[in-house]
Order: C-alpha cells, then sequence, then structure tokens
C-alpha cells in the first residue's frame, strides 16, 4: 500500500510541474489564476471523493466481517445442538444417566469415577466432553447465545 501512494504522489508531482511549465509558457496572469483555481478545486474534489469511497468501503468491509462471523457462531450452536441429540450422544447419556442413578450412594464421585471399569467410563467421557467443548465454545464467542 505505502508503494502505490508513493507512486500517487510522484505521479501527482509530475503533473503540477507539467502543468505550472506550461501554464507559466503560454497564459496570462489572469488564466492562470483561474488555471490555478480550477486545478486546486478538482484536486480536492478527487481527494475527497477518495476518501469517501475508502470510508464507505471499510464500512461495507466491516459489515460483512460481522455478519460472517455471527453466521459462524449461529452454525457453530446448531452443529453443537446436532451432536447433543445425535444418535450416539442420546445414547451414551443415557448410559451415564444409568450408571449415576444405579451405582452412585453415600460415596463421591471421584471413588465412584476411579472404580468404574474403562468401557463403562466411555459415556460419560463422552458427555463430559461435550459440555466442556460447549463451555470453551461459549467462553470464547464462537458460539451464538440467544
Amino acid at each position: 500500500m505505502r508503494r502505490s501512494i508513493a507512486i500517487a504522489v510522484v505521479s501527482f508531482v509530475i503533473v503540477v510541474v507539467i502543468v505550472a511549465s506550461l501554464a507559466v509558457r503560454n497564459l496570462t496572469p489572469d488564466k492562470q489564476a483561474e488555471l490555478l483555481f480550477t486545478f486546486i478545486s478538482n484536486l480536492f474534489g478527487t481527494i475527497i471523493g477518495g476518501l469517501l469511497a475508502y470510508l464507505i468501503a471499510l464500512s461495507q468491509f466491516r459489515i460483512q466481517s460481522n455478519s460472517e462471523a455471527k453466521q459462524r457462531r449461529i452454525d457453530t450452536a446448531f452443529d453443537f445442538h446436532r451432536e447433543l441429540v445425535s444418535v450416539e450422544l442420546t445414547q451414551a447419556r443415557g448410559e451415564a444417566n444409568k450408571l449415576f442413578t444405579n451405582y452412585i450412594t453415600a460415596r463421591d464421585l471421584d471413588d465412584f469415577y476411579s472404580s468404574l471399569p474403562a468401557d463403562e467410563k466411555r459415556p460419560i467421557q463422552m458427555v463430559l466432553s461435550f459440555f466442556r467443548r460447549l463451555q470453551l465454545a461459549v467462553e470464547y464467542n464462537r458460539v451464538d447465545k440467544q
């Protein structure tokens, strides 16, 4: 971007020098003043138009970026919902619920979990993993919360 600005400035200076040299040689003082006024007013119009075009493009870019980010958050929320109601996670939630209701007594959860065989831990791990990922997505604003 700096290079293109430098090229534009150099080009502008060259044009100004050429126009000024032609005006000094060929025009009367009142025509020189008229040419200078026209040149300056055109220059300001071009600069203002360029700035307005840049600001409008920047505004459109921000709007589009915000829209895309919101769509990604909505898509992520739907992905989590699809996973939550999937057959595999629904079965895992049911199995984990049975384990908790059938085997938990007055013991604390750490003893309960460590006493389970590995194959019985799998449903609990699946459910916990899902909710950990959901919690991280909410914390880092990756999910639309509405």
